[in-house]
Formats: C-alpha cells, structure tokens, sequence
C-alpha cells in the first residue's frame, strides 16, 4: 500500500513528541485501485496510441486485415521503415549532443567542493552505465512520448544499513502510469505516480511473504487481467500455464 506524503501543519509537528515516530497515512487498497483504473479508463486513447506507435517503429503496424487482404492478392507484406530510422537520428543526435554532468560553485569559494561534487556525479554515471540507459530513454521519448527513470537507494558493499548507492533503473512506458488530471509535461502536478507490472506467484511470494494469503486470492479472483494495458509484448511471451498477479507499485 502507499503512503500519502501530505505535508503535516506546524501544529502536527509540534504535537509529535520527540520518543515516537510519525504514523504514515496509507491508502486503503481500494483508493489504490481505483487511482490506477482511473488512469487505465481515461487514458485509454493514449495507451492504444503509444501501441501503435511502438509498432510503427518496428515496422509491424500491419493489422490482420490488411494482411490478409495482402495475401489474398499474392503480394509481399514490405515495410519501408523510414519512421524507424528517423527517430534513431533523432536519437543519435541528442546522444551527440549530450555533455558531461559538471557541478558549478555558487561563490567563487566554493570551486574545491564544485569539483568533488562534478567527481562523484560523474562516477555515480558511469558506475549505472548512465550512457547506454540515456540512450534508451531518449528513444523511449521519441516513440510514446514518455521516458524516464527512477532513482532508487540500495544496499552498498558493506553491511552497514547506512552505506547506501544510488541506483539508476529505466521505466518501461508501457508499464508507467500516472495521475491522469496531471497537464504538466514533468508530471509535477500528479498527485500519485506508479508502475504495473505482471509477476511469477512464486516471485510476488518471495517479494512479500507476509501477504501470501492476499496474493493466492487475487490469483483466484481473475489474476488482475483487468489490471493491465495489454501491450503487444505481453502476447508474445504470456504463459497461461503459470500463474502470475499484477503487481502494481504506486506513489
């Protein structure tokens, strides 16, 4: 479940006292549920034209249809994907384009720290082969419309639970999802963001074992298929025989 990050008012705050930790506000899991069906009923027009897109760009926009009418005539089913290789240049370009990460010091004191703040951005890049991802997203961008990434804190070598690393993990468009009264383009006007996933019985088990239970029973009750956007890949590689749940991750 989510928690609500609405900020507490200075009288909340001063009312917390100083042995006890604030009690996160979680939304029960129909709010849950009904924020990603909301985005999955408005947003329909906007899924079927991201589809379309992707399938443009790999030159397999041809319906069963038109391909059957094409076979009927005895003709060859030959794409010329021009689209494909334009948004590649597009791509291309920006890669070329890209520069460095470069920290700048706000006073002229500050050079020393600009530098190992440049350092450590830099190596944090390279250590999440930020290059290749920037390339990815880019094209994601180019295609549907939305790319991105999410920053993420992970466990660092050593065992101290304070020693964190950053993690830098591409978001698949056809998984995302977002609040759909949202208008601006960097979404900071959504109230909740998220992804939605399908995922091994075995796996969502292991991922929370405390609610083993829940999971056999949304299994049980349709498998979450009206839970999902229903992308071409999905098709290809969906195996019936096993049992999979939708795993939606909101915030």
């Amino acid at each position: 479940m989510t928690p609500d990050y609405t900020a507490s008012t200075p009288s909340e705050s001063i009312k917390a006292s100083s042995d006890t930790k604030p009690k996160a506000d979680y939304w029960d899991i129909g709010k849950l549920k009904k924020a990603y069906s909301e985005y999955l009923g408005s947003k329909r027009d906007e899924i079927e034209e991201a589809k379309e897109a992707r399938r443009y760009y790999h030159g397999a926009q041809w319906t069963s249809a038109q391909i059957k009418v094409l076979k009927k005539r005895k003709q060859p089913i030959a794409t010329i994907n021009r689209i494909g290789r334009k948004i590649d240049g597009v791509v291309g370009l920006l890669e070329r384009l890209r520069q460095d990460a470069k920290a700048f010091p706000r006073t002229p004191n500050g050079e020393q720290g600009a530098d190992i703040a440049t350092a450590v951005i830099r190596y944090a890049l390279d250590e999440q082969e930020w290059k290749p991802k920037s390339a990815e997203i880019a094209r994601d961008g180019a295609i549907e419309g939305i790319g991105g990434l999410e920053i993420n804190l992970v466990q660092g070598d050593s065992k101290d639970p304070n020693d964190k690393d950053i993690e830098l993990d591409i978001v698949e468009p056809e998984s995302f999802f977002y609040d759909p009264r949202s208008k601006r383009a960097d979404f900071s006007d959504a109230r909740y963001m998220g992804v939605g996933k399908w995922m091994d019985l075995d796996a969502a088990k292991e991922m929370f074992p405390d609610k083993s239970d829940e999971i056999d029973a949304s299994v049980s009750s349709g498998n979450g298929a009206d839970l999902s956007i229903n992308p071409d890949n999905e098709n290809k590689w969906f195996n019936t025989e096993l049992k999979h749940v939708r795993v939606v991750d909101l915030w």
